[in-house]
């Protein structure tokens, strides 16, 4: 890849644990959390937020040039797997689900903010946000 290549593509990821069942705790998803947000700067993929569910994850990151989306998943997927089991988080094999969601997050830019927060303050848009 080109040294001068460039891009700012959020990606919201959704991953589910095997048959979708509930393995992870509050504690243990807290530092899961934690491990793939160390893995993510490890491997130069910046996350802005990550959260594991009982059943499903979920992380939004900045799709960097050198990765695919599937790359980026089977890194994420297999290493935080792969650290939960070695770390003994739950009793039992942790496993990942087949598959994944992965969508466009559109980040509102400053303009779309400041007519949000206008119609909002002039009570237009009570009870939606």
């Amino acid at each position: 890849m080109s040294t001068h290549s460039y891009s700012r593509l959020w990606i919201h990821l959704i991953w589910e644990t095997l048959n979708r069942e509930p393995m992870l705790d509050k504690r243990a998803a807290a530092r899961a959390s934690g491990f793939l947000s160390d893995y993510s700067l490890e491997k130069g993929i910046y996350m802005k937020i990550n959260y594991f569910n009982a059943e499903h994850t979920h992380a939004l990151i900045d799709l960097p040039t050198r990765y695919s989306i599937e790359e980026v998943i089977k890194l994420f997927k297999g290493g935080s797997s792969y650290w939960i089991n070695h770390n003994q988080l739950i009793k039992g094999r942790f496993a990942s689900g087949l598959g994944y969601g992965a969508f466009q997050f559109r980040a509102p830019t400053s303009d779309q903010l400041l007519i949000k927060k206008s119609i909002i303050a002039n009570g237009r848009m009570q009870g939606v946000c």
